[in-house]
């Protein structure tokens, strides 16, 4: 028997079984009383829901993760708690012991905006099944309150999808084949980079248009528009004939 359960309690619920097989506490046989009988006693005496296996649904599970998702896994299941869901400042908290001081000062700490916890009670095995599902594991088999030995294993309550089937690996090309076209127009293949290439860009942007010069405010001829033809014209004599100078220049000045 598992004597986490503070006396008291414990022989409340001995008598509320007691009572339901209409006999005395002390002529109840105790070893012979089934964990779910034993859980449902407990909930009634202490007033608190009861969680089962079957209540473990996919909705139930992921209102645990959602509330959990900041907490560590191994404290949760040392101080044997699961976060449910928080309305207002009230914390709603699956636990295989609500009466351990020591947990409820964990959960305070963890939870400090929430002025009060609430409790719904579930057995150590579906406490294990639980937590095992917040994790992606098979639940390990736990220890209930009716029996020093673990309950069996159980199937995860949520199907898991099989792995998808290995793909078989291509066949060799034969001898003396050309290797197959790598371009972009064979079956949609991308072509492949060259060694030593600069990777492509992912986003190409488009080239941006060479901005025309601005006449500087001030300057001479700012303000006249643009040159014309007979304009460029004469510019570009002028500009070889300096150009002819400094040639002729460099030329009789040569030793």
């Amino acid at each position: 028997m598992n004597m986490d359960i503070p006396p008291q309690t414990l022989n409340d619920v001995y008598k509320t079984i007691a009572q339901r097989h209409e006999t005395e506490p002390a002529k109840l046989p105790r070893e012979k009383i089934e964990e779910d009988e034993f859980m449902a006693a407990l909930a009634y005496n202490r007033g608190s829901p009861l969680i089962e296996p079957q209540d473990l649904s996919e909705d139930l599970i992921g209102m645990c993760r959602q509330s959990s998702r900041e907490l560590d896994p191994r404290g949760m299941a040392e101080y044997r708690f699961v976060p449910l869901t928080i309305r207002g400042q009230t914390l709603l908290v699956i636990s295989s012991c609500p009466w351990d001081p020591m947990m409820v000062e964990v959960i305070s700490g963890y939870f400090p905006q929430c002025s009060q916890v609430r409790f719904a009670l579930t057995s150590p095995q579906t406490l294990g099944q639980l937590l095992s599902q917040l994790q992606g594991e098979v639940s390990a088999p736990m220890a209930g309150y009716t029996s020093g030995k673990p309950a069996a294993p159980t199937r995860p309550l949520i199907p898991t999808a099989p792995p998808p089937p290995k793909a078989a690996a291509p066949a060799p090309p034969p001898a003396g084949s050309a290797p197959p076209a790598t371009g972009p127009g064979s079956a949609g293949i991308p072509p492949i980079a060259t060694a030593g290439a600069p990777p492509a860009p992912k986003y190409a942007q488009p080239p941006k248009p060479a901005e025309s010069l601005k006449p500087v405010p001030g300057a001479p001829g700012a303000d006249a528009g643009s040159l014309s033809q007979d304009e460029v014209n004469y510019l570009m004599n002028l500009l070889l004939q300096e150009a002819n100078k400094l040639l002729a220049r460099k030329r009789m000045t040569r030793p």
